[in-house]
């Protein structure tokens, strides 16, 4: 590794640092500013799968992490504050969500990155109720400004040999997948993961066929989270952690035999190739969440084969499964 090499990688890794704590903070802030109002939404907008969809995606986008509100559907079945059928079809759109993000970075959103900066921090200094606000727009201006000096620092990364040699591993679809999936549970975040294989698509780092795979490995390493929190869960919560899991993986194995298809459809759009990568993420997403909504009742009775129901709980979900669908 030539000093430069090492030099970016610090630097790189500083800044993840940093984005992680923005996220954080972002998360933090919008749960504490839209808490009671999103357990509102979700208990009276999920008696349908696909209301229950469309609030997963914009409450998703808004705290900006799946991770996030697939935990918070963990705790809120348990507490019995949403119905297990409800919280499935939020988990649907909030697979979806995750996409706005990285969709963002295809229109140069990393542009007004430091204006977001700036005015989120003159609101945090006003007297007026947009102070509130401002601590979202600072934190939101942040994580784009993270990701926008990723994309400056890791320019040099498309003539090193070791970077390069790195992302060659991803050709091969195992070792692909494997390195998503692991990476993403070190960064907890599929949406830096994502972020970062957009950003070194478009710096010439990685091809396609290597971007759309790790991406792939990514969709399945962000469910591990809602996994380990269902450990202390009931069998609902654990269900709900269950369906994040099988949703990505199920999606994963859809797709891979038709891969070369697919890639050679993307490919031949006329757009840039981390446009091309960034909207991959998106049609992924998009037809796993239209196939789990048009299969929602076998998806639903899919989780009772893994996790049986006892028998008063078996004929009460019996019924609200009748009054769901």
């Amino acid at each position: 590794m030539s000093y430069q090499d090492f030099s970016v990688l610090i630097s790189i890794i500083a800044i993840i640092c940093l984005f992680l704590y923005a996220v954080q903070r972002f998360s933090v802030y919008a749960e504490n500013t839209f808490k009671d109002d999103i357990k509102r939404i979700l208990y009276k907008w999920t008696k349908v799968p696909v209301l229950g969809a469309f609030v997963g995606f914009i409450t998703t986008a808004l705290l900006q992490s799946s991770t996030a509100i697939s935990v918070l559907l963990v705790t809120m079945t348990k507490s019995k504050l949403i119905t297990l059928s409800g919280a499935l079809a939020v988990l649907i759109g909030a697979n979806l969500g995750t996409t706005l993000t990285v969709q963002l970075l295809s229109f140069r959103i990393l542009d007004i990155a430091p204006y977001l900066v700036i005015l989120g921090f003159v609101l945090m200094r006003t007297k007026t109720k947009l102070k509130k606000y401002g601590e979202l727009v600072f934190y939101f201006g942040i994580i784009f400004s993270c990701l926008y000096l990723i994309s400056v620092i890791a320019q040099p990364l498309a003539t090193s040999p070791m970077a390069l040699g790195i992302a060659s591993l991803a050709s091969n679809v195992s070792l692909g997948l494997l390195i998503g999936f692991v990476l993403t549970n070190l960064l907890q975040s599929s949406t830096l993961m994502t972020s970062i294989v957009i950003i070194l698509a478009a710096q010439g780092v990685l091809n396609f066929d290597q971007s759309f795979i790790l991406i792939l490995g990514s969709n399945i390493g962000t469910t591990t989270t809602a996994l380990l929190a269902a450990t202390v869960s009931n069998n609902d919560g654990k269900r709900i952690a269950l369906a994040h899991f099988l949703f990505s993986f199920f999606g994963v194995i859809l797709f891979l035999p038709f891969i070369k298809q697919f890639s050679a459809l993307i490919q031949s759009l006329p757009i840039t190739l981390h446009a091309q990568v960034a909207f991959s993420h998106f049609v992924f997403n998009f037809v796993i969440a239209l196939l789990a909504l048009i299969l929602f009742k076998y998806f639903y009775k899919l989780l009772f084969v893994f996790i049986p129901a006892r028998r008063k709980e078996n004929k009460r979900e019996r019924k609200k499964l009748k009054k769901f669908i």
